[in-house]
């Protein structure tokens, strides 16, 4: 049993992020590795190259895995990664949303990207485990505090949608989800304002980040590959959001296949979000998740 601490619970509510070591057993962790080789042996609808032809290295990532992916769905129903996030969350039970795994290459300049993963109303968790070792610099990368801005910042990819969602008065900008919406540049364009707080770790260590902490990543610079595996959790009743259902809407224009909620206000249920662990007697293994 691992155990998490109220210095762990008070690190999180402060900094937006927490590092627990050996909180993974690493029998979970190769079997996400050899999912991820997997993975990259036989690519999915939901498999996205991110590095351009020009560039060096090779950076490659994968969402909705469990779906599709009966090893990743194992993790995820059997592991102890919903009980953590439960934990976090004083809950008996979480509720799953969806995973991603990514590998970036020696030689991969390209960062990932300042975020949140946000479209979520209620709380919202992201346990982040490295399937490598990750030197300082090359893992993931948080802006102390930033989940404390009662602020959704999009990024240009998703600027269109929500302005014109917002034109058509289907989004308010200054209250989604009880959050202002902010364009990203208003942190990018201020990065010397923030701590950058980053963390080296091993396999078995994970990383739990509210969902509303602006994130990023680093490059691999070293000589081995880096692979990682992440999931997002929420609270049994988070809602999605009104700007969270009008990128939905965006993103499964693009690809009708995506097993993503749309409708602003509904509860998240059914066999797609399943409330983990499962309470149970007698342990199951015969769960499933929606689309495997």
């Amino acid at each position: 049993m691992f155990e998490i601490s109220q210095e762990d619970r008070d690190l999180l509510r402060q900094n937006g992020g927490v590092c627990l070591r050996s909180a993974v057993a690493l029998d979970w962790i190769d079997q996400l590795r050899d999912g991820v080789e997997e993975a990259l042996a036989n690519p999915s609808q939901f498999s996205k190259t991110k590095t351009r032809p020009n560039e060096m290295g090779r950076f490659v990532k994968e969402t909705f895995v469990s779906t599709i992916r009966p090893s990743f769905q194992q993790v995820v129903v059997e592991s102890n990664i919903a009980a953590i996030a439960a934990t976090f969350m004083g809950r008996p039970q979480v509720r799953f949303v969806y995973d991603t795994w990514l590998a970036k290459y020696p030689g991969t300049a390209r960062r990932t990207y300042w975020h949140q993963d946000h479209g979520i109303d209620g709380q919202c968790l992201i346990v982040w485990l490295p399937l490598d070792p990750v030197p300082k610099g090359s893992g993931v990368e948080l802006l102390r505090g930033t989940h404390r801005h009662g602020a959704c910042y999009y990024r240009g990819r998703f600027a269109d949608v929500i302005e014109q969602a917002a034109s058509s008065g289907q989004i308010d900008m200054n209250d989604s989800g009880g959050r202002r919406l902010l364009p990203m540049s208003e942190i990018e364009d201020n990065l010397d304002d923030y701590e950058i707080m980053s963390w080296e770790m091993e396999p078995g260590d994970c990383l739990v980040l509210d969902c509303y902490v602006v994130h990023g990543g680093g490059g691999n610079f070293g000589t081995s590959p880096i692979r990682r595996y992440s999931s997002r959790w929420m609270e049994p009743e988070a809602r999605m959001t009104p700007h969270g259902a009008a990128i939905g809407d965006h993103v499964v224009a693009e690809n009708v296949n995506v097993p993503l909620r749309r409708v602003d206000g509904i509860n998240f249920d059914g066999d797609a979000y399943p409330l983990l662990p499962v309470q149970t007697e007698a342990r199951r293994t015969d769960h499933k998740l929606a689309g495997s």
